[in-house]
């Protein structure tokens, strides 16, 4: 009846009204009809069905947007606080420090990652001097620096490995020249020991000459006294 067909009408032009205020609630009446109306009844059930799958699934996307954000928000902080933490570490010396945490974005594992490798790179290039200085400590110029190292790492090791090199000739210099010195005193030493038996040699002819020139003063001293008693008889006797 026209009265059925007015209702039909007016429930699909409040309903399609409520849809486009995003009410996918509503329930379509008419479909049972099998007129226009019941035609425009089941379309608009099509649509609303179709609006009402669309809105849900809106929905559940900025819900995912939403935990997405928020888990980037997380996984920004955790790294956040890894690379300070081994900033930190590596500003007081300490280059053992990692970023130990595993990230389900891309961008932010390939940035942890690349921390690590500065850390390891580092931490590798410090153990290598301090190879170098703790032979250098125990009196062997031989240990030198890994040649792999490149850039300023290469610069630095090329210029230990030469500093090595030229310490050592300094030091074969000048244990050469202990050694000829060496040779030196000991040839001085063999000659003041033979001035030195010479003049032994010579104080103790000085001695028995000294002895000589004092029984000759004697022997003088006493022809004197001879003399002078042979003068005094002689002018006795005359």
């Amino acid at each position: 009846t026209r009265r059925e067909v007015h209702h039909v009408a007016k429930s699909l032009a409040q309903a399609t009204r409520r849809m486009a205020d995003g009410d996918y609630a509503v329930t379509i009446v008419g479909q049972d009809r099998t007129d226009e109306f019941g035609s425009l009844a089941t379309s608009v059930e099509g649509l609303r069905a179709a609006l009402s799958e669309a809105a849900s699934d809106r929905e559940a996307l900025q819900r995912a947007e939403t935990a997405a954000k928020a888990r980037q928000t997380h996984m920004l902080q955790e790294l956040r606080e890894g690379v300070n933490e081994v900033v930190d570490a590596a500003v007081e010396g300490d280059f053992s420090a990692r970023v130990d945490k595993t990230f389900d974005a891309p961008e932010l594992q390939s940035l942890a990652e690349a921390v690590n490798r500065l850390q390891d790179r580092i931490g590798g290039f410090l153990d290598d001097v301090q190879g170098l200085l703790d032979a250098m400590a125990r009196r062997d110029l031989t240990h030198g620096m890994a040649p792999h190292w490149t850039g300023r790492y290469g610069a630095i090791a090329q210029a230990a490995r030469q500093s090595l090199g030229e310490l050592g000739e300094a030091i074969a210099g000048a244990r050469g020249t202990a050694e000829a010195n060496r040779d030196g005193v000991s040839e001085v030493g063999e000659i003041m020991e033979t001035l030195a038996s010479r003049a032994e040699s010579q104080a103790s002819t000085l001695q028995e000459t000294a002895a000589t020139v004092e029984e000759i003063t004697a022997t003088a001293a006493s022809s004197a006294q001879h003399l002078d008693s042979a003068e005094g008889m002689s002018g006795s006797v005359s």
